[in-house]
């Protein structure tokens, strides 16, 4: 069964240390794990409108939803393996997730930097539709 509720620092220092391999990947890239990075992730998700995912009491996913001058609502979501393993519950708590966030911020965009071969398709099974293709990234729009 999941849980959402806002994260505490702790949270989203556990996410962290158990980020997926996908994840990790893509934010190698953006300097993770240097304090910088670090830095600049904790101050958009203290700024956004930031839930943890918690499945059987754990913290396994951050979602952070906040607004971007020229996009609208832009999203950070973070991902420990154990997310991924729950495969199909964690799919589908997240999608009710998603349809709710809708509704509050309308919709919402999100960039992919990954080169894991399931990021995309996973984007798409959470109900992300792809828009283009934005330097080394891909972009999706959730609506």
């Amino acid at each position: 069964m999941m849980r959402v509720a806002a994260p505490t620092y702790d949270d989203i220092e556990s996410v962290l240390a158990r980020l997926s391999d996908q994840h990790r990947g893509e934010f190698s890239k953006l300097g993770f794990p240097s304090q910088d990075f670090t830095e600049r992730l904790l101050q958009f998700l203290w700024s956004g409108d930031t839930k943890a995912l918690y499945f059987d009491g754990e913290p396994q996913a951050i979602l952070s939803i906040k607004n971007d001058p020229s996009l609208g609502p832009i999203t950070w979501l973070l991902c420990t393996t154990e997310y991924f393993e729950n495969g199909l519950p964690a799919l589908r708590a997240s999608r009710r997730y998603m349809q709710d966030a809708v509704k509050r911020h309308g919709a919402i965009h999100s960039f992919v930097g990954s080169d894991h071969p399931a990021a995309a398709k996973w984007m798409r099974a959470l109900g992300f539709a792809f828009i283009a293709d934005v330097g080394n990234t891909k972009l999706f729009r959730y609506a």
